[in-house]
């Protein structure tokens, strides 16, 4: 049976990764099948969306309670990315598609949140006040944009894993937890694609409570479970190190993107002997301006 969600029809969760294929398939298709002129190439939607993240987001939390108090913006940023159509996102390059999924990703669960704040359940394996609390908020809540209906599941993995494959969007897609990367607090743009993602990555990185984590005394490298999630996903920057063979791959493959991103004295401890590596428990609390 078919599952509707605020008008939008979205498959039952058995068929879920059956749905993700398909959705990679015809984006896909959608991102390079419709060229056009330069002249015709419109903007990404960031107008409300920029101002939002400028009067909402501070040091990378959200401040949900005022914006559900006043959600003018949050509303007018829906409709603005609602109302692209596939020709104008197929018009775009390669980097703007990506910025484009980033931005609506976190637009999107903003939303969800926004709409359940403050998001409380009986879920005893997450905190109290958190997005793990809301259900079906990654597979069975969809929303419309670049002329198709996508959950968030499908935005990350069949599109931003599956189809461009960017192990980086990992430190820019923020799932309302403070376990995340914190919240960029301007919008995602082709132009500046690059810096922002490798600014983002080494902010999450360098970060000891959530990224990573360097224990001298018992050569423990502690880790974000990102890396043991989606490890394998960083394998072309095994490709270009070719460090720790030892090791299997995904946590090989992580070390290696990890590698451009920590100081050289690291480096140097890495390379004198062997390691553990742990991961780090993931913090679920919601990135709430005004939590603790």
């Amino acid at each position: 049976m078919n599952i509707m969600v605020s008008g939008v029809r979205i498959l039952p969760a058995h068929l879920k990764k059956v749905h993700i294929f398909v959705a990679a398939v015809l984006f896909a298709c959608i991102g390079f099948s419709l060229p056009a002129s330069a002249g015709q190439v419109e903007p990404l939607p960031n107008a409300s969306w920029g101002r939002l993240l400028t009067e909402f987001v501070s040091d990378g939390r959200v401040d949900y309670e005022r914006l559900k108090q006043h959600p003018d913006l949050l509303q007018e940023s829906i409709r603005e990315f609602a109302g692209i159509s596939r020709q104008i996102y197929g018009a775009w390059d390669r980097k703007t598609q990506i910025a484009f999924w980033i931005n609506a990703y976190n637009l999107f669960t903003i939303k969800a949140v926004v709409d359940q704040y403050p998001p409380k359940g009986w879920n005893l394996l997450y905190p109290k006040v958190s997005i793990r609390q809301i259900g079906g908020v990654w597979d069975k809540t969809a929303y419309r944009t670049a002329g198709q209906v996508v959950s968030l599941d499908q935005i990350e993995h069949a599109i931003l894993r599956g189809v461009f494959k960017e192990p980086r969007a990992h430190f820019a897609l923020v799932c309302a937890s403070l376990g995340c990367p914190p919240l960029s607090s301007i919008p995602y743009e082709g132009e500046t694609l690059e810096p922002m993602l490798d600014q983002q990555a080494q902010k999450y990185i360098s970060d000891p409570e959530h990224g990573l984590r360097w224990d001298a005394e018992h050569r423990i490298l502690c880790l974000s479970q990102i890396f043991s999630w989606f490890g394998k996903d960083f394998f072309y920057y095994f490709t270009v190190h070719q460090l720790f063979q030892d090791l299997p791959p995904g946590k090989s493959d992580a070390l290696n993107f990890i590698w451009e991103h920590i100081p050289d004295e690291l480096k140097k401890s890495l390379t004198e002997g062997a390691f553990r590596i742990e991961y780090m428990d993931y913090d679920w609390s919601l990135n709430d301006l005004h939590s603790s």
